[in-house]
């Protein structure tokens, strides 16, 4: 029972120092079941939530800053699921790592409304803040610089 937990011990830590090193957030200049950027203002709002909950966020077409650039491992991808059906506009987001490995997925946020304007914005909305808080992706500052410590 005791190397049960102590295992059960090491995955969660492991887990969790896996986390600390993402800094940013990539969000799609356009989602891929959409025709057209930012349509029905759902990119935005994406971007919106991450930069409250303290990620900095690019978009994937922009130009990344020089940290980034070299290590695209301090960042994750932001990727909206469709599955919709005929009277449910419904998505999820995934948070995938530089290993296309999905990080985190949020609930589903579900819209009954017709118009797609605010069945769009409704559903992410939904879905963005099942996963406000749950985040605790630290943000790490990685230095180039090595220190040379003299004795």
């Amino acid at each position: 029972m005791k190397k049960f937990a102590l295992l059960l011990l090491l995955i969660s830590y492991s887990f969790s120092f896996a986390q600390e090193n993402y800094k940013y957030i990539i969000v799609p200049k356009k989602f891929d079941f959409f025709k057209d950027e930012n349509e029905y203002n759902t990119n935005f709002i994406t971007k919106s939530f991450f930069e409250k909950e303290g990620f900095i966020v690019v978009y994937d077409t922009d130009n990344f800053p020089q940290e980034l650039a070299n290590n695209r491992c301090l960042a994750l991808s932001a990727k909206a699921v469709k599955t919709s059906n005929l009277f449910v506009t419904k998505i999820s987001i995934e948070l995938m790592d530089c290993y296309n490995k999905v990080i985190y997925v949020s609930e589903q946020g579900a819209s009954r409304e017709k118009n797609f304007q605010k069945a769009y914005s409704e559903s992410f909305r939904i879905a963005l803040s099942s996963m406000s808080g749950k985040l605790n992706f630290k943000l790490s500052e990685i230095s180039d610089k090595i220190v040379i410590s003299t004795p």
